[in-house]
């Protein structure tokens, strides 16, 4: 009972703090709206006593002031947004050589039995390391991720969830340079 009403008490108190707060919040909001309202008032009689050719030459500066700004911001965004394109084309471009060696060596793997010098497991092991080394730096977070639940569940024998993990990490590879999964679903690749 003791504790009910200590509960009670605390719900009360803080519901009249956050209160009192909305409320300065509220009031604060409320007399800067005024002053503003104030001052826009203010600087229309302002404006309205000058002589039309001041007032023509502050417009045409405020004019020029704000082309300048806005010119300057598109600018340096444009910048900003080439710069990033071209950072992602040169990692599109090293992510390349490593996806193509993983899908080479995954066909490699598929198609040994019928191969004529058919790859040891050694040899198919060293690709993937090598793959795994090139993935750390190159490959995108995702493929990344999805890699490494891939590899975690790799044996000899090959089940479903393994081959859905390796479909995922493909659908990643093909995302990452540039392809769209449209109309592609689960089991169109293998």
């Amino acid at each position: 009972m003791k504790q009910e009403r200590k509960d009670l008490i605390l719900g009360l108190t803080i519901l009249v703090i956050l209160t009192v707060i909305v409320i300065g919040i509220l009031r604060l909001v409320w007399n800067g709206l005024i002053a503003l309202w104030a001052g826009i008032i203010n600087l229309v009689e302002t404006i309205s006593t000058l002589d039309t050719a001041l007032i023509i030459m502050l417009v045409s500066g405020a004019v020029t002031v704000l082309g300048i700004v806005v010119n300057s911001t598109i600018s340096i965004v444009v910048k900003m947004l080439e710069h990033r394109n071209k950072a992602r084309a040169e990692l599109r471009e090293r992510m390349e050589k490593p996806y193509e060696e993983l899908v080479t060596t995954i066909y490699d793997i598929m198609n040994n039995d019928r191969m004529p010098n058919p790859k040891s497991d050694a040899e198919i092991l060293e690709a993937m390391i090598a793959f795994s080394k090139k993935i750390t730096l190159y490959g995108s977070n995702r493929v990344v991720k999805k890699y490494g639940i891939f590899r975690g569940s790799f044996n000899k024998v090959a089940h479903v969830g393994y081959m859905v993990q390796l479909e995922d990490v493909l659908f990643q590879i093909r995302k990452d340079l540039g392809m769209k999964k449209r109309g592609m679903k689960k089991g169109d690749i293998l």
